[in-house]
């Protein structure tokens, strides 16, 4: 088993929810429970490490992605006031990371505070990796179509888009997540007049350039994503909503896709389909966290194994009723 990039994860006073406990991580951990009960705010979390680094694609810090998907960087501590705490435990080291409502920004390695100057250089040691590759260690991706425009135009650039053909998942993306989904034999995806195509093999010989927008919107969102992820070759990619827009046949193709990639992985769900899907594919090291808020916002998650939600699943147990047994 690969070692993993964030073993463990700890908030207080972050959004709009505090948590009791520390949340251990694992390959492949898809984090369930109602809607506002922290799904998002720990993908969130766990995106700002580093969080100063810039987004190359986006041209903008992990911070400020963060906060521009809500109020700004006030948003992002309970209450709007006050100091926000997140812990990671990474590779036997600790990170303690505190953000003030106003925006200010403190970093802790091995209980030693960085000087903000140092941030980068520090936190690529502890993660042991290249400052230059940090960058790109964590992919986020928000359930918001902004990021979506932004990252397919930037894919669309001669240089993003000849690390899609390096990598080959121009071709590959196609066999393996949109064939098995769709009727058409697509063959490859393409740059033309600016835009991403998908190449359609016709009867006779005939070929068609299909826009990549004009083939569904879940098949749009995936494909976009899986270019992106495969040009860039994170260590831990944190998926927000991988339902969204996209029908069982595609959620089943991405999840096989997702479990076979070297990557740790951590989604958000409340589809009974994606659960229904993971327990089918069977994920190796695969926990279900499942997070309930109390009226004060204290956020309590208890793990799941795939067999306990199999069971559930089996005996008609629907997802609220599975986060209501904490």
């Amino acid at each position: 088993m690969s070692q993993l990039l964030i073993n463990q994860l700890a908030l207080r006073e972050f959004r709009g929810i505090r948590i009791s406990q520390p949340i251990n991580l694992s390959k492949f951990t898809v984090l369930i429970g109602r809607n506002n009960s922290g799904k998002t705010a720990i993908l969130e979390a766990l995106s700002l490490l580093p969080p100063t680094a810039i987004i190359p694609t986006l041209n903008e810090t992990r911070i400020d992605l963060v906060a521009s998907l809500h109020g700004g960087k006030s948003s992002l501590v309970y209450g709007y006031s006050g100091k926000a705490t997140i812990n990671y435990k990474l590779y036997q080291r600790e990170v303690h990371l505190e953000l003030t409502a106003y925006g200010a920004i403190d970093i802790t390695i091995g209980g030693e505070k960085v000087p903000s100057e140092q941030y980068l250089q520090a936190l690529s040691r502890a993660m042991k990796v290249d400052e230059e590759s940090l960058p790109d260690l964590i992919l986020f991706i928000p359930n918001d179509t902004r990021i979506m425009r932004e990252l397919q135009r930037n894919l669309t650039s001669e240089r993003e888009w000849s690390k899609v053909v390096k990598s080959g998942a121009n071709t590959t993306t196609i066999k393996e997540l949109v064939n098995p989904t769709v009727n058409d034999k697509f063959t490859e995806a393409l740059i033309e007049r600016e835009d991403i195509r998908l190449r359609k093999e016709l009867p006779g010989g005939k070929v068609l350039y299909v826009k990549i927008a004009d083939v569904g919107d879940g098949i749009e969102r995936v494909l976009t994503t899986a270019l992106w992820l495969e040009s860039r070759k994170p260590k831990l990619v944190l998926w927000d909503d991988i339902e969204a827009s996209a029908h069982p046949g595609l959620i089943e193709a991405l999840i096989r896709w997702l479990a076979n990639k070297p990557w740790q992985i951590v989604v958000a769900t409340h589809s009974i389909d994606v659960l229904d899907r993971i327990v089918a594919v069977q994920p190796k090291d695969t926990k279900i966290i499942a997070l309930q808020k109390t009226p004060d916002d204290e956020v309590k998650a208890k793990t799941l194994t795939l067999d306990q939600v199999e069971d559930m699943l089996n005996k008609n147990i629907d997802l609220r009723k599975i986060t209501d047994l904490l």
